[in-house]
């Protein structure tokens, strides 16, 4: 069947090295991603015929698609192309670059405006999210969308060393037998300085320590010892995935990091810049007809 080409969109969304906080508050469940420097890509494309495509065919891309169809009124086609740059299963918002790319994609070639909350809320009716695709540090609701609420800018020259356990972690399965997250203090997001690193550094270290129960790591006594012998602002660690990571200040001591763990016969490590762009669409021209 030949396809009449509407226009086409590439999203980019960025991938992450779990959370620098997970839980649930007050006001109900809270997650703050720790976005690195590793995109998934979604291309999309609007077609006249309505014919539905998702390649490769995810689930949660196929339901983020009818998600993102039904608030455009669209009424032809669409034809999505996953990337799949970011490992899955691990933590690190595979998931989330797949749902977002499919909905930021078809928004903006059918013209729609969307909010950085109605994206979350679109987003958490597939499966409970990361925060990734929003610009800089921002606290989600990441089971119903029902809070955003942007905290600052991610710390400049933090790299994270993370070790994998190679275990596969399916984030609606974490959350269905090991609930949300656990419970946080209150007061936790608000008197938290979001412009010191330190203090950043300090609460990721403490989520990974009150998740350790929830969801152990086999490489976290060895992750945090590392960390405080070099002298690293931290720990993170994937709440619902597969990832424990020392905080580094910057390339040098991340490089050391990497180096102390491989001595400790960690096989699975990975070095990461943080970054945290947000998502980003870029629209190709349509082919002439």
């Amino acid at each position: 069947m030949s396809l009449a080409i509407a226009t086409t969109a590439v999203a980019r969304v960025p991938a992450t090295c779990g959370e620098l906080l997970q839980g649930v508050g007050e006001d109900g469940p809270v997650l703050v991603s720790l976005p690195v420097d590793l995109r998934g890509t979604v291309r999309v494309t609007l077609t006249r015929e309505p014919v539905l495509s998702v390649t490769p065919s995810l689930p949660k891309a196929r339901t983020a698609l009818q998600l993102a169809l039904d608030r455009t009124g669209w009424s032809g086609g669409a034809v999505v192309e996953l990337g799949g740059e970011i490992p899955a299963a691990r933590g690190m918002g595979s998931s989330t670059a797949d749902v977002a790319g499919v909905i930021a994609g078809v928004c903006t070639l059918a013209g729609v405006s969307l909010g950085d909350g109605e994206l979350v809320r679109l987003m958490t009716q597939v499966e409970p999210s990361d925060s990734s695709p929003l610009s800089g540090l921002w606290a989600i609701d990441h089971v119903d969308g029902t809070r955003t609420e942007r905290l600052g800018e991610a710390p400049i020259g933090w790299w994270v060393v993370a070790v994998d356990s190679g275990v596969a972690m399916h984030t609606l399965d974490v959350h269905r037998d090991r609930g949300a997250g656990p419970r946080l203090p209150a007061g936790l997001l608000r008197d938290t300085a979001w412009n010191d690193a330190r203090a950043v550094a300090r609460l990721a270290t403490e989520s990974a320590l009150r998740n350790k129960e929830r969801l152990p790591h086999p490489a976290f006594d060895a992750v945090l010892r590392s960390a405080q012998r070099l002298h690293a602002p931290g720990i993170c660690v994937a709440h619902s995935g597969s990832l424990c990571a020392v905080i580094c200040a910057g390339s040098v001591q991340a490089r050391d990091a990497r180096d102390l763990l491989a001595a400790q016969g960690l096989t699975r490590v990975s070095m990461l810049r943080v970054h945290s762009p947000g998502l980003r669409v870029e629209v190709e021209a349509a082919p002439a007809a």
